[in-house]
């Protein structure tokens, strides 16, 4: 009977104890984990996808890339041809404006609606920029609004990246931290078919 009696006392005073420390126990989960939310960004860039309103610069197969990239100006849209490769590092310019710099392939209007996941299957109506053992695509301080829509990245065939990095925005010695602001789209994006002024 008295082991029965204090098995019953040592039970009750654990479930007064967890009941009155149970409504203690979410307060300090929450406040744990307020404390430890990561900041919110500093600053914002609209990335709505707008109708081009410069100039189409095509890129043929062995064409030269980097000089389009330079020559662009912002609502100008680089067709890059589908199927073909384009061997970099090719390095993005720091352009003035606010005006968006679409980088796109030439059979974009055969790849799949917004929001479609591309598959293998259609990497023929992509074009390639492969990278030579260093990056495909790096950019000078500042650069900013450039879209890649439709592009496929990748290493050069038997090639090793020493610097683990395909594309490099924001480090090393041709980028800086300002460039923080630079989106690359490499979905197929959500641009209106057929827009934009001719060259």
């Amino acid at each position: 009977m008295r082991t029965y009696v204090r098995f019953f006392a040592i039970w009750y005073v654990l479930l007064v104890t967890a009941v009155s420390i149970s409504p203690l126990l979410p307060q300090w989960f929450v406040a744990q984990a307020q404390s430890a939310l990561p900041e919110l960004p500093s600053a914002y860039i609209d990335t709505t996808l707008v109708t081009p309103t410069g100039n189409f610069l095509s890129v043929p197969p062995g064409g030269d890339f980097q000089e389009a990239l330079n020559e662009a100006n912002p609502g100008d849209v680089i067709t890059l041809a589908a199927g073909a490769t384009y061997t970099g590092p090719f390095t993005l310019p720091n352009k003035p404006g606010a005006g968006w710099i679409y980088i796109e392939s030439s059979a974009y209007s055969n790849l799949p609606p917004p929001g479609t996941r591309v598959a293998p299957a259609l990497a023929g109506f992509m074009p390639k920029i492969i990278a030579p053992g260093v990056r495909a695509i790096g950019t000078y301080p500042g650069a900013h609004h450039y879209r890649f829509i439709g592009i496929e990245f990748a290493p050069a065939p038997g090639s090793v990246n020493s610097s683990f990095s395909l594309i490099r925005l924001g480090t090393g010695p041709i980028c800086s931290p300002t460039t923080s602001s630079l989106t690359a789209a490499t979905s197929t994006g959500t641009r209106p078919r057929g827009a934009g002024a001719g060259s």
